[in-house]
């Protein structure tokens, strides 16, 4: 048993991304990103399509995502965007019109446990912004070559 669970804890591994994503009206998204100081990944108006999807958004925005890679952890992702965007950006954000929100996905692959810690620095920033965290989380299995899968439950 020992063969086969080191086996499956090598082949266990984490993707984390991260992006803030700014919600509002579309003159409060414009006033907002010539403020931020960063040219966001993505920007959508009300009744756009969500990705490939028929679902259609709901409110005007854009996102900023990370720009690191998929193996640095949640609270290097956060601090990466908000190192990136310009202070100024708290005095805008913080209104009643404007929605702030810290977006994550992590995808865990096989048996792998991967720290979930978010700065105080990082959370107080996010505060100050007036940003929620919205972390997503995913869990695969590891298929084995035979195509047969590595459960991913633990007792």
């Amino acid at each position: 048993m020992g063969g086969v669970m080191s086996e499956v804890e090598d082949d266990a591994k984490t993707e984390i991304s991260a992006s803030l994503v700014i919600l509002a009206p579309w003159p409060e998204v414009e006033k907002v990103l010539s403020v931020v100081g960063v040219v966001p990944d993505y920007t959508w108006r009300q009744g756009d399509a969500a990705g490939q999807s028929l679902i259609k958004q709901s409110q005007d925005g854009c996102r900023i995502l990370s720009t690191l890679p998929t193996s640095c952890s949640l609270s290097e992702h956060i601090e990466d965007i908000l190192r990136r965007i310009s202070p100024d950006l708290k005095n805008l954000l913080i209104s009643a019109e404007r929605s702030v929100k810290l977006a994550a996905s992590v995808n865990i692959f096989g048996y792998d446990r991967p720290p979930f810690q978010v700065g105080v620095a990082s959370v107080k920033k996010l505060a100050e912004l007036g940003a929620s965290i919205d972390v997503d989380i995913y869990t695969f299995p590891i298929e084995n070559a035979d195509n047969s899968v590595h459960a991913t439950v633990q007792k």
